[in-house]
């Protein structure tokens, strides 16, 4: 808030400088109270300037003479002229006193002050303007890439939702069961119009879908979401997690530089009101020791007060559900029996092998749709699944990596099949028969013609058996 004080200050400083040397420009249209438009009168000779001044002058003394003829009695003409040109009062004035005198004064010194030329009150107004209406605009945008984040939903509905969109994910039936208990909560919470504070801390290998399911949960809440990568800090700056993840961003255009809030506060305005809304920071085991215990009594702080002080400013986090995810177990937070107390622990499990073989059926059946559908290839996996499925158990790499088999093997079937030798299939509208193998040794895929490559399917479909007999 600080920082943006002063950027607006100085705004309006740079405005009100700029504006000094334009008087010569007129306002009326933007002030319309009392400005006159200025305008540029030809160049006058002596003799044209001499005739208008006593053309001005008698006029002045007729108009003076039919007011108050008395006044003129025993003046010469030379006399009335002269107390024109030295602006003397006219006769029929009356002078107000002090407080006449005072009013007059004031009215022109607020005139100045605020309609002024030299006003930096129209500057200052433009800006608030400005300001105010381009946050409402931000505020706009965010809420309609979020969607509806408002809307009440039941239990019930809730439920079925979550349920619904966590059916493909395979696995983690415990977590999700812990998931989907605070999915009921949280909707019958905000039925009830009570306020809303919780902390969730998921922990378990990279890849099992931790921060996967608390989007389902956001989807079928209907309320906002925002994911926070704690790997995007770094620990040798001179600033803290909260300054990084929270605090306002310096953004650098045409030569200039100015403060703007982190994406995150973005939503947290945007989205302020709202009867829920779900913030994820991610990876925080990366975290140093220090940036742990800081962000931790950050989130205690928000948790037990509603707020938080960020930059100077005072943020309301009523309504947020703070989720923390985690790849292992760590010291700081399950060492802090009083933190411990705060936080709802959301483990998630390795995934086996009967796992991986479920998460690669979906993907690996939707290619096969998607070539014989649109390029008339069809496809044999024969034991590809089960081998990659193995290799997936082995590494431990967690559900990541299967949508990067599928990228690799959709771009080999394309090379493939649209090679010199096969490109008059395809234009002939001819049928493509492909069989698909998987080469253990360079974690990669084999594309054979169908006879050969069921003989070395069913070889390595007897060897992969006995192997695993043998174990």
């Amino acid at each position: 808030m600080r920082n943006k004080k002063k950027k607006v200050l100085a705004s309006i400083l740079a405005i009100s400088i700029f504006l000094q040397p334009v008087q010569t420009m007129t306002a009326s249209a933007i002030w319309p109270l009392g400005w006159k438009a200025q305008t540029t009168e030809k160049k006058r000779t002596f003799e044209e300037q001499w005739k208008m001044n006593n053309e001005k002058s008698l006029k002045m003394v007729k108009d003076l003479y039919e007011s108050s003829p008395e006044f003129l009695k025993g003046r010469t003409l030379h006399e009335l002229l002269a107390m024109v040109s030295a602006g003397r009062p006219n006769a029929n004035e009356k002078k107000g006193g002090f407080l006449g005198s005072f009013w007059s004064g004031t009215k022109t010194f607020l005139f100045n002050l605020f309609l002024g030329y030299g006003s930096i009150f129209p500057a200052f107004l433009l800006m608030t303007v400005f300001n105010t209406v381009s946050q409402y605009w931000n505020n706009f945008k965010i809420r309609s890439e979020l969607g509806n984040t408002g809307k009440l939903v039941s239990p019930m509905e809730a439920r079925q939702d979550f349920l619904s969109l966590a059916d493909g994910h395979k696995g983690q039936e415990e977590a999700k069961n812990k998931i989907l208990n605070v999915g009921v909560y949280l909707a019958y919470s905000v039925l009830k119009g009570t306020k809303i504070r919780k902390l969730l801390f998921e922990v378990g290998p990279p890849g099992t879908g931790k921060t996967t399911l608390v989007e389902i949960l956001a989807l079928a809440l209907g309320c906002g979401f925002f994911n926070v990568g704690a790997s995007d800090v770094d620990p040798g700056s001179s600033k803290s997690v909260i300054d990084q993840v929270f605090g306002p961003r310096i953004k650098r255009m045409n030569n200039s530089e100015y403060f703007e809030d982190s994406p995150v506060m973005k939503f947290l305005r945007a989205t302020e009101g709202n009867p829920l809304r779900i913030v994820a920071i991610n990876e925080f085991d990366k975290l140093s020791e220090k940036d742990k215990k800081l962000l931790l009594e950050f989130l205690r702080n928000a948790y037990d007060n509603g707020y938080a002080y960020i930059n100077g400013e005072k943020i309301n986090l009523e309504n947020v559900v703070w989720v923390l995810t985690s790849n292992e177990e760590d010291a700081t937070l399950f060492g802090s029996p009083s933190l411990m107390s705060r936080f709802e622990v959301i483990k998630f499990a390795k995934l086996t092998f009967q796992n991986y073989i479920e998460i690669l059926q979906t993907p690996f059946s939707q290619l096969v749709g998607e070539f014989a559908v649109g390029h008339n290839v069809h496809i044999n996996f024969g034991n590809t699944i089960p081998e990659i499925a193995q290799k997936l158990t082995e590494g431990n790499t967690g559900a990541r990596g299967v949508q990067a088999y599928v990228n690799t093997l959709t771009s080999k079937i394309l090379n493939y099949v649209y090679s010199g030798e096969k490109i008059d299939k395809v234009k002939q509208g001819e049928p493509i028969f492909i069989n698909i193998l998987y080469d253990k040794g360079n974690d990669g895929f084999i594309i054979k013609e169908p006879n050969e490559a069921l003989i070395d399917a069913v070889k390595e479909v007897e060897q992969e058996t006995q192997r695993l007999m043998v174990q």
